[in-house]
């Protein structure tokens, strides 16, 4: 009798924590719903920028043996030439995904840069939710591409950064770099984690080193400086 009484509250305890787990979870998959819808929203209605970027990097010649900043906008917001002293070539194009650095990799490849750093992941973290291996493959055959394109080229796979907001998306950065990791293995080619140097105890994004949570200011720009620079030298 004891111990059915026992067990009755122990019950009684557990079912608001499951109640309180359910609820978090519910949310958890309706924000990373909602963050999927808003990507695939933008992937099929790009704004003039995104379309006038795209155009300008079909027609822009590059240059031989040069070397090559690739991504979203994390590597669209910054002047790596200036950043590092060096003639580098952007090929950063705010909210691009996967599918479309796979699209204009030509872009790239076609001028034989002598190496390639790719920044690539964080507009597909929201719509991928369910699958990272589905990142993971498309990031393989970017890879292939360019050794396909250019086998003299050094890759170079920089990890996906901390982040602030998107809280569902945030959770998924550091099993997507533990993937990346792996892919760099596969493929030998340099993975670069700057990930540790921009994150606080909590393992989000150090907010010293962002305006909004996700896309970094100055100071985090130098930071990541600080760990990229031997591998651009």
């Amino acid at each position: 009798m004891k111990w059915l009484k026992f067990s009755l509250i122990l019950n009684l305890l557990l079912i608001p924590v499951a109640v309180i787990y359910v609820v978090k979870k519910l949310q958890f998959y309706t924000d990373m719903k909602k963050d999927a819808e808003q990507h695939a929203y933008q992937k099929k209605n790009p704004n003039s920028y995104w379309k006038a970027r795209e155009e300008i990097y079909d027609v822009m010649p590059g240059k031989q043996n040069s070397i090559v900043f690739m991504g979203n906008s994390l590597v669209d917001n910054c002047d790596w030439s200036e950043l590092f002293d060096k003639p580098i070539i952007n090929r950063g194009l705010a909210g691009d995904t996967m599918d479309g650095m796979l699209r204009r990799v030509d872009q790239v490849i076609k001028f034989k840069p002598t190496k390639i750093f790719l920044l690539a992941c964080a507009n597909d973290l929201p719509g991928n939710y369910t699958n990272l291996d589905t990142i993971y493959n498309k990031y393989k055959r970017l890879v292939a591409r360019i050794k396909s394109g250019d086998p003299q080229c050094k890759i170079h796979i920089i990890s996906e950064l901390p982040r602030s907001d998107f809280a569902p998306a945030s959770r998924l950065v550091v099993p997507l770099n533990k993937k990346l990791v792996q892919l760099s293995k596969e493929e030998n080619t340099a993975f670069i984690n700057v990930y540790d140097n921009l994150a606080s105890n909590d393992g989000r994004l150090n907010r010293s080193f962002s305006y909004d949570g996700l896309h970094m200011n100055g100071e985090g720009y130098m930071v990541m400086k600080k760990v990229i620079e031997p591998y651009v030298n």
